[in-house]
């Protein structure tokens, strides 16, 4: 609502989209104090040894935005999880080019990230959808869980679809081209809960 009411966003609303879009750069797993995490890079210095201090710092200014507009100060941390799907930091030793480009900030790339990861787990799995979507979330005790959440969100959603090349629309705002279906729901893990329901719920042709 804050966003909304901004005069910035007046003459054109869809623009909030944007700044949505550009502004999901979150988990600070790893570097935020009690955390710690598997898979590369474990945290800022890692990561910094790996590939420099210019890649480096141009991902703390973004993470930094995003956590100004969530009211946080800045931090000399990386994130984790880029784009409306939070796809994964790790994925930038075979993927360097979304994150030093900032593909995040468009949003069929980052859809295009997700479906190609959901189906990919449903082949894994093609008997077991919800093994499918614990593999999806990773490993141990959380994403059991989320695996469980899907399941639960699952059960209120109609059981036909349109075809799952279509986009989505996961915020009040409408996206460009994204016009099949309108998930208006304020929770992101939920929202993220319920695409990955819809998606491995239709056939993977």
């Amino acid at each position: 609502a804050k966003l909304e009411s901004d005069p910035q966003f007046q003459d054109d609303p869809s623009e909030i989209v944007d700044l949505i879009l550009g502004r999901c750069v979150l988990d600070a797993s790893g570097d935020f104090p009690g955390t710690s995490r598997s898979a590369f890079p474990k945290n800022t210095a890692a990561f910094r040894d790996r590939f420099g201090s210019e890649f480096t710092d141009m991902l703390i200014e973004e993470a930094n935005l995003g956590r100004a507009i969530r009211g946080f100060g800045p931090k000399q941390w990386i994130y984790k999880g880029y784009g409306l799907f939070q796809y994964d930091l790790q994925f930038v030793l075979e993927d360097v080019d979304f994150f030093r480009e900032r593909r995040w900030y468009d949003f069929d790339a980052c859809l295009e990230k997700c479906l190609h990861e959901l189906k990919e787990k449903r082949k894994r799995f093609p008997n077991d959808l919800w093994e499918a979507i614990r593999a999806y979330n990773g490993a141990g005790s959380r994403a059991i869980q989320y695996s469980k959440n899907v399941k639960q969100l699952r059960s209120g959603l109609p059981m036909k679809f349109p075809r799952w090349e279509r986009q989505v629309c996961l915020w009040q705002s409408p996206f460009p081209r994204a016009k099949s279906l309108r998930l208006q729901c304020r929770q992101r893990r939920k929202t993220h809960c319920l695409l990955v329901a819809i998606c491995l719920t239709q056939s993977p042709d």
